[in-house]
């Protein structure tokens, strides 16, 4: 275990809580002044040769000026091919023009929390699903309405798990969504 002491690391909290709490810039740079809405939306996602199906919740932001995109997710999804439920949140970067029909493509990863999977001595000693890493590269198009305010996507994704090659997966997308 390292040392500090206590000086130092009650100079540093009082620093930090400062900066924190202040309500104050402490420097000119603003993230806000370079950000702007992206939009809310729901996706229905499946890979029916894996056996997973789910739903996720996203929410996007746009770097002002720019075909750049985040996008934070949280999903709820099964996988049959392990026999477990899965809930996710994670955050996609898209570079995706500001079309009425846009082509994008993408990546970005999670963190999947496993709710309920298989015991051990049902899968004769085979590791059952558990909590894990995921990265993912994704591409598709969105469609927006003549207005701007809604949108209809269709993609792809190839889903990497870091630890349990059977969660590796392809699937489609259909995602509606309100916004910019």
């Amino acid at each position: 275990m390292i040392a500090v002491p206590k000086t130092k690391l009650a100079i540093t909290v009082l620093v930090l809580s400062a900066f924190l709490y202040s309500g104050r810039r402490v420097c000119a740079f603003d993230p806000e002044d370079y950000e702007e809405p992206g939009g809310t939306s729901v996706t229905l996602r499946m890979s029916p040769t894996d056996k997973i199906y789910g739903i996720s919740f996203e929410d996007g932001t746009w770097l002002v000026g720019t075909p750049l995109m985040g996008q934070f997710f949280v999903s709820l999804y099964r996988s049959g091919e392990v026999d477990s439920f899965f809930g996710s949140v994670g955050m996609t970067f898209r570079l995706i023009p500001r079309w009425r029909v846009a082509p994008f493509i993408g990546g970005g990863g999670g963190y999947n929390w496993a709710f309920k999977g298989v015991g051990n001595e049902q899968t004769g000693g085979e590791p059952t699903a558990k909590s894990h890493w995921s990265s993912h590269g994704e591409g598709g198009v969105r469609v927006w309405s003549a207005s701007r305010g809604q949108f209809l996507e269709l993609s792809g994704r190839g889903t990497r798990n870091m630890d349990d090659q059977r969660l590796n997966y392809w699937s489609v997308a259909l995602s509606y969504g309100q916004g910019w």
